[in-house]
């Protein structure tokens, strides 16, 4: 199986390298054999991975739906980890309906130092249905709205409508919890209690678990003010002091200025969180939010809300595979129109061709002598 994980520009090689080593020790060292390697020859960092199908217990690899989603949870959890702010997200969440392209048609369309460019036989599909509807709009031919495409729209209004549900939540005032009456920390009401119905559970306990003691009736132990119901039994109470494990590694200063200072902070930094080396300028500044908000830093309800209503304003609008192969056909038409109309407006008019009078039969002929 091949894998590809890859991060947007703005985040560190370093950081996508280590997070990749852990996500596949965790997720497939158990069982399978896998390689990975970092490849920094576009603009985002990625990482092949290649893990051997099937595992040392003669099983194949699960690839189902819930398994990939899994994997971009671990993925994203290994990110975190690395300092790096990751969410796996569903792309229908940010308004995202367009699937990523397949590397294979990627390959064919952009070519490489052997093969030239290409165009596949799925995009050559495409454009050729796009085409062919609009030629018949053009004939005069009704817009047919295609199933899946209402089903994707459907989709997407329900995504937006559920971020404005819960941004309309987090601006309602916090509800109000009215009691009754006044709570008190008095004794159990052992005066109300079925004397029956104990009796009934103890034979019950009796018969179910062996070994009991026979069940006799027991004085209740006795309410002391201001505190609830004790056992009778005296309590040992520990003599000892207070102690605190730390690591054998730990540093001795561990804590010192009341944990201030840059050493305090280095030794309970976890890994990946340091500040120096790629992208850990970034890093100690805060991880950012919706809208920048350091992590470190408190957000009210209000505030909450207003990001996720910009949030959901920024959302893409509804756009397809087909919806852009029509735009890019539309663009095509246009730009050969114009310049059909620069061919024929700097075109020079043809000059009709003058009459050829007929040459006198003598005309040729010498003066006569």
């Amino acid at each position: 199986m091949h894998l590809v994980l890859s991060m947007p520009e703005t985040v560190d090689s370093v950081s996508v390298h280590q997070a990749v080593r852990e996500f596949t020790k965790k997720t497939f060292a158990a069982n399978h054999d896998y390689v990975f390697a970092l490849h920094t020859d576009t603009v985002n960092p990625h990482c092949h991975v290649t893990v051997k199908m099937r595992g040392h217990d003669g099983r194949a690899l699960k690839t189902e739906k819930a398994d990939l989603q899994a994997w971009r949870d671990g993925f994203a959890e290994a990110l975190q980890f690395q300092g790096v702010e990751a969410t796996a997200s569903p792309r229908r969440s940010r308004g995202v309906v367009k699937k990523a392209q397949r590397s294979v048609i990627r390959h064919i369309e952009q070519g490489d130092e052997k093969t030239p460019p290409r165009v596949s036989r799925t995009r050559a599909l495409q454009v050729r249905e796009v085409a062919n509807e609009m030629i018949a709009e053009i004939d005069g031919a009704p817009v047919v709205r295609h199933p899946w495409e209402e089903r994707i729209a459907a989709r997407q209004a329900r995504v937006r409508q559920a971020w404005l549900d819960a941004a309309a939540a987090l601006e309602q005032p916090p509800p109000i919890i009215v009691f009754k009456k006044e709570p008190t920390n008095g004794p159990p009401p052992y005066d109300q209690l079925d004397a029956a119905a104990v009796r009934r559970g103890q034979l019950s306990a009796g018969v179910y678990q062996s070994g009991l003691a026979p069940a006799r009736r027991q004085e209740p132990a006795a309410a002391l003010t201001r505190l609830r119901d004790v056992s009778g039994l005296p309590l040992v109470q520990s003599q000892g002091t207070t102690q605190m494990l730390l690591h054998a590694n730990a540093r001795p200063d561990l804590g010192h200025d009341g944990g201030r200072s840059a050493a305090a902070r280095d030794g309970v930094r976890r890994p990946g969180d340091r500040l120096d080396g790629a992208g850990g300028a970034d890093r100690a500044r805060g991880q950012r939010g919706l809208s920048g908000v350091g992590a470190s830093q408190e957000i009210t309800a209000a505030a909450l809300a207003a990001q996720i209503k910009g949030f959901v304003k920024e959302l893409p609008q509804v756009d397809t595979v087909r919806d852009a192969i029509r735009r890019e056909l539309q663009e095509q038409l246009r730009i050969a129109r114009v310049q059909r109309q620069v061919t024929a407006s700097t075109k020079a008019p043809e000059r009709p061709q003058e009459a050829v009078r007929p040459m006198e039969k003598d005309q040729d002929k010498g003066p006569d002598i």
